[in-house]
Parts: structure tokens; C-alpha cells; sequence
């Protein structure tokens, strides 16, 4: 079976494509990464502005929410009066965590995740753009 696949190869024309294909292959290549570089700067950028916004207006929400539950007054409780605390420490975390606003903080700690991921991304893409508009320009 090897013999003949030899065979087969050897009597097939050898062509080759020319010089210049390869550099506008290349070249191509390149101006398509570039742009998708500029695609998630744009983006990251843009998301991050936004979920750091948001994150703004759901800290400010979450605070309301936690003095409104008596969260930030178990909370100072445990700073102030740290004996009571250690007496009755289980009594004292299952308080303070029912009066922790669950979706408020969820929604905050969302927020943050995303806006980290988008300033990952800005960065990285950043540093790819820069390298590869450095090195191809």
C-alpha cells in the first residue's frame, strides 16, 4: 500500500504557490487579528464602564439594604462587644446572617465579578495590540 501511495506522489506534478502568497496570507492574518483585538478593547472597555456603574449604584443599594436589615448594627456588634459575641457565637452568626439582603449582595458581587473580567480583558488585549501593532507596523 506504501509503494503505491510513493508512486502516486511521485508521478503528481510538483507545484508550488508563489513567493508573494504567503506574505499576503500572512499579512491578511495579521490585519484580521489586529482588528479583533480592537473588537474586545472596544468591548471590554465598554462593558467595564458599564458593570462599574452598576456596581456604583448596587453598592449604594446594598449599604441601604444591610442598615435597613440591621445587618451593619450585628455587624458593629462583633467589633464593640467582642465577649458577647465569643459567648454566644453561634446565635451571633446565624442572626447576622439573616439579616444579611441575599439579592443585594448577590447582585453586587455579580457586578464586580464582571467588571474584573472586563478589565482582564482590556488589559490582555491591550498588551497583545500593543505587541502586535509594534511588531507589524
Amino acid at each position: 500500500m506504501g509503494r503505491e501511495y510513493e508512486w502516486l506522489f511521485g508521478a503528481l506534478p510538483q507545484n508550488s504557490a508563489p513567493a508573494y502568497l504567503c506574505e499576503r496570507v500572512f499579512g491578511a492574518m495579521t490585519r484580521e487579528r489586529i482588528r479583533i483585538l480592537r473588537m474586545r478593547l472596544v468591548f471590554s472597555s465598554c462593558t467595564g464602564v458599564l458593570s462599574l456603574g452598576g456596581f456604583i449604584v448596587a453598592g449604594k443599594a446594598l449599604v441601604a439594604a444591610m442598615s435597613a436589615s440591621g445587618f451593619l448594627t450585628y455587624a458593629s456588634l462583633a467589633l464593640t462587644d467582642s465577649s458577647a459575641v465569643l459567648g454566644s457565637s453561634h446565635s451571633f452568626l446565624l442572626s447576622l446572617l439573616e439579616s444579611l439582603p441575599g439579592p443585594e449582595v448577590v447582585f453586587s458581587l455579580a457586578l464586580l465579578a464582571v467588571f474584573i473580567q472586563s478589565l482582564r480583558v482590556l488589559v490582555v488585549s491591550g498588551i497583545a495590540w500593543a505587541w502586535r501593532t509594534e511588531r507589524f507596523a
